[in-house]
């Protein structure tokens, strides 16, 4: 019922796979770069208590557009109860609204207050116990409950756990674009595209056979970066059968032999494919480092046609805090706002010193003023009109945040 399709695939033997694709065309009335997510449940998925001090607890997180309402879960779905407290955030488009902890019996689930369906981008995320078998993150995100406000915040951190019994894949829709690229999820916060240390990364890689005939071969080298661990490598779906290979200790190589894939001239919905693999970094790489590659895609005998190049920059602390013990961003007044230029900001604190910043959806800081007393005037000329983020720092750590909507 509704978009939740199931597949009977049988009795699987040790090692044995396979493969079926889902097909769906995209509402022509989806705004340019909305997001959309497809989620994916394998069965049984039963897992073994007791190894590595792990009691059963297993934490999922769902944020759900209810009408004007977005809402907030976290499940024990395991057979144990949390023997401790976890943490949990939710984020609010690039700033942290809420933060607290939880412990959860086995089946029970904590609902978090609602928050009003206003268009932004939510995520609420927490960590799994320790001793865990697959750790990682449990998220989930939520996009245009409301409206769309901001775009593009979905993917930029993690989603998709390291559990192998499920999967999530959420992509952007696009215009035109080149048919040949690499693209990584998460994306990363910010021009940076920062990502915290031992994230996972997903890569996927497209191709298009553009040229007069059909092409019967095509090979994809990619060459990881040695930042990455080519050990976790884990191949995964794909647009066509392929065999997979780690050559000379980090270089992958997919090959589609007898792929039979038309020119665009002749089938241009057919002359596409695609590739996807799963790799871990290396161990606590610390912040600053950079790992980027590009794929080389060789079609029959033909020269590589090289993708574009991909990056990430490990970092820490890129999604902003406004849960501050001491401090409440419902005391600071902006007005007007929306404004088509001038916006003051009243503080409630006669000494307050410290610094402004404004960051656009991505989380790019745009502008940096000082700011002190009561009260300080904000100039939007020069900005396009859309909606815009600020920080109003304090002593190096965030005292107020909000947004703002620029008007022209």
């Amino acid at each position: 019922g509704g978009n939740l399709f199931s597949f009977d695939i049988g009795t699987l033997a040790a090692g044995q796979g396979g493969i079926f694709h889902v097909y769906f065309n995209l509402s022509c009335d989806a705004p340019l770069g909305a997001t959309h997510c497809a989620e994916a449940h394998i069965l049984p998925d039963s897992l073994c208590p007791g190894e590595g001090g792990w009691n059963g607890s297993n934490i999922e997180a769902q944020v759900l557009c209810d009408q004007d309402s977005v809402r907030f879960f976290l499940k024990n779905t395991g057979t144990g109860a949390m023997p401790n407290a976890l943490e949990y955030v939710v984020v609010e488009d690039v700033i942290m609204y809420r933060a607290g902890s939880f412990q959860l019996g086995a089946g029970q689930t904590l609902t978090l207050d609602a928050m009003p369906a206003q268009g932004s981008t939510w995520r609420l995320e927490s960590p799994q116990q320790p001793g865990h078998p697959f750790g990682g993150l449990a998220a989930s995100a939520l996009e245009g409950c409301g409206g769309i406000n901001t775009q593009g915040l979905v993917t930029m951190l993690p989603l998709d756990g390291p559990n192998p019994f499920e999967a999530i894949d959420c992509q952007q829709n696009r215009g035109s674009y080149d048919p040949n690229d690499k693209q990584a999820e998460p994306s990363g916060f910010g021009a940076q595209h920062l990502i915290a240390k031992n994230t996972d990364l997903e890569y996927r890689i497209r191709f298009q056979n553009t040229g007069t005939d059909t092409a019967f071969r095509v090979v994809i080298l990619d060459t990881l970066s040695t930042h990455l661990d080519a050990a976790s490598v884990r191949p995964g779906a794909a647009s066509h059968a392929y065999d997979f290979a780690v050559l000379d200790g980090n270089v992958l190589r997919f090959t589609f032999d007898n792929i039979l894939l038309p020119d665009s001239n002749v089938n241009e919905a057919a002359s596409h494919g695609f590739v996807s693999f799963r790799t871990k970094q290396q161990p606590d790489n610390p912040d600053g480092t950079f790992i980027n590659g590009r794929a080389a895609i060789y079609f029959d005998f033909n020269e590589p046609v090289i993708t574009n190049e991909i990056f990430h920059t490990v970092g820490t602390g890129f999604v902003v805090s406004a849960v501050q013990d001491g401090f409440s961003s419902e005391k600071l007044h902006v007005y007007p706002n929306p404004s088509n230029g001038t916006m003051w900001f009243d503080l409630p604190d006669d000494g307050f010193s410290g610094k402004f910043r404004l960051l656009d959806a991505a989380g790019k800081t745009l502008r940096t003023t000082h700011v002190s007393g009561r009260q300080f005037r904000f100039d939007a000329a020069g900005l396009r009109a859309g909606t815009y983020f600020y920080v109003v720092e304090k002593q190096g750590v965030a005292a107020y945040s909000g947004k703002i909507t620029v008007n022209h």
